[in-house]
């Protein structure tokens, strides 16, 4: 459904821009299916280059903001649900979720619209791969580099359950590996199933909602009081994954899959891979059938795993607990890296130092900074009052 009489646009890659195959493609045939939205449709204020992903509620494009000339990624509802007020409720408050957490791990939504009657919203477009994808090539995957991509994930749906926000679909496919500056930044997508605690039930009939294979127990037997903790069980089966390359439950029937996930039991991770001492427990004890018996939080899962993180992992978290507490902000794996090593450096340096060798030594010696803030104080404060006894001699003369 193309604009009657909109403008079209010739929209010009410009160089250092992300090419196209790599940006948040989710079906390679997507662009060649039908369309909401022509290229060069104006919709509100972003002309719309490509459809790069379509789903069961929605369908998302690459656009350029027609002022800014910024690339962003915008969602909008499937038409055939514009008389749906269910899937308008459900659109508006993935919007209103997701922009509520700020989090280096949490794609960001940065407008919100209607066009033709159905909502849209606009994100940071990404550019990279799913870990779906990461998975298929790789897993299984080695112990640190697992955690370094999935520790910080756990962060944000932590922050999320502080603020009172429940995923309730993580999955491999909602975790974008997003190339940043030479990085690799996760981050975590899709609350369109996501609630608040406490909030008024969307649906008036029970549904199960979610991706059986990575859905709690819980969720499977259709619960009403489903909380944080089946989060924490799809961060279970996404690490068991992860470490193995294959999932705990596979079943090819829906319903026998889910009654396998409600029910059954599955292999633990060591029948096919070997790992570290320990972390099977912590694995098990996040996919344990009854909630009670997982950890009390997601920080509490992510605690359990940092023994067994990259030392660079590991030094950023102490980090932030001598600073101020458990990280609130995202780690990034190659950024810690250089930091580490550019510390370490320093301390097999000369005693003449660096301006980042300096910030590096005063990072980890806080008091220090702290005294010679003091200093600093009260040298300004003498000699303050030092010009003011000469400005009044001069006037008393």
């Amino acid at each position: 459904m193309a604009a009657v009489d909109t403008p079209k646009f010739v929209v010009v890659d410009q160089p250092g821009q992300p090419a196209h195959a790599d940006v948040l493609v989710e079906d390679s045939s997507a662009s060649a299916t039908s369309r909401l939205f022509d290229s060069g449709t104006l919709v509100g204020k972003y002309i719309i280059v490509r459809l790069i992903a379509k789903g069961g509620m929605s369908e998302v494009y690459e656009a350029l903001h027609q002022d800014l000339h910024k690339r962003v990624a915008l969602k909008v509802l499937r038409p055939e649900l514009r008389n749906s007020a269910e899937a308008h409720a459900r659109f508006a408050a993935e919007a209103v979720n997701a922009a509520s957490v700020s989090h280096t791990n949490i794609v960001d939504v940065i407008d919100f619209g209607a066009v033709y009657g159905l909502p849209y919203l606009v994100m940071t477009l990404l550019v990279g791969r799913e870990l779906a994808g990461f998975y298929a090539q790789h897993a299984p995957v080695s112990v640190p580099e697992l955690l370094d991509l999935l520790v910080p994930v756990g962060l944000a749906v932590a922050l999320g359950h502080e603020r009172g926000i429940l995923h309730r679909d993580l999955k491999p496919e909602n975790i974008f590996l997003h190339e940043e500056a030479g990085r690799i930044v996760p981050k975590l997508l899709d609350f369109g199933v996501s609630r608040m605690l406490g909030a008024r039930r969307i649906t008036s009939k029970a549904h199960v909602f979610g991706t059986p294979q990575y859905m709690a127990p819980e969720q499977a037997r259709g619960e009403k009081t489903v909380g944080p903790r089946a989060d924490q069980y799809a961060l279970g089966v996404i690490l068991y994954e992860g470490l193995t390359g294959r999932l705990p439950r596979n079943a090819q029937h829906p319903h026998v899959l889910l009654y396998s996930v409600a029910f059954g039991s599955f292999l633990p991770p060591s029948v096919h891979v070997a790992l570290p001492e320990g972390l099977e427990a912590v694995v098990l004890r996040a996919l344990d059938r009854d909630p009670s018996q997982r950890y009390a939080s997601v920080h509490e899962l992510v605690s359990a795993l940092l023994p067994y993180a990259s030392p660079a992992l590991r030094a950023y978290w102490t980090g932030r607990q001598r600073h101020g507490g458990e990280p609130r902000v995202g780690f990034e794996p190659r950024p810690m890296i250089e930091r580490v090593a550019r510390a370490a450096a320093v301390s097999r340096s000369t005693p003449v130092l660096s301006v980042d060798g300096l910030i590096a030594r005063l990072w980890q010696r806080p008091s220090v900074v702290g005294a010679s803030l003091a200093a600093s104080l009260v040298l300004t404060a003498i000699s303050l009052w030092t010009v003011v006894r000469c400005v009044l001699q001069l006037a008393e003369q």
